[in-house]
């Protein structure tokens, strides 16, 4: 949409692409420097439990961290979601790409999502454990003037 391309132009969308790219690097190389916090994913993805395979997993996770966006990195609304969240100050919000687990898991994963969010498909994003739905309805909570005050009480924004 207009947002992308305006991104684009400005060169945030690029910032964003090599942001993401190099976390992910660097989580595979065990080098995050995100070692023992409760914003980011812990080091080499070892939530403690197995996603797809404990049906508690997805429940825990998102009890623990206060913002968690479940995506897909060809996903045009998560790419959306993403940068909607760093034009309200969130610049790098902790996402579990389905895509880093094995194939035969993304329908379980899927499955607890629809448990917790009533929903399969991504983005899906969770703040303070509450699932906010995807990008039509978090731009939603935006518009309504939501969006701001839940990073707020998380603790991930700043007024």
């Amino acid at each position: 949409g207009d947002e992308t391309v305006q991104m684009e132009k400005t060169g945030k969308l690029q910032r964003l692409v090599e942001q993401a790219v190099q976390q992910q690097e660097e989580t595979a190389n065990g080098n995050n420097s995100l070692d023992n916090n409760t914003i980011g994913p812990p080091p080499n993805g070892d939530y403690g439990c197995k996603l797809g395979t404990d049906p508690d997993c997805i429940t825990n996770i998102i009890n623990r961290y206060p913002l968690i966006l479940f995506s897909l990195s060809w996903c045009p609304e998560c790419h959306r979601i993403l940068e909607l969240l760093e034009l309200v100050g969130l610049p790098d919000p902790h996402v579990i790409d389905l895509e880093d687990h094995p194939k035969r898991v993304e329908p379980l994963i899927r499955h607890e999502l629809f448990q917790k969010a009533h929903s399969k498909s991504v983005p899906s994003l969770f703040i303070n454990g509450e699932s906010l739905g995807g990008y039509a309805k978090v731009s939603q909570l935006h518009r309504d003037g939501q969006l701001v005050p839940k990073l707020q009480d998380a603790g991930l924004v700043q007024l």
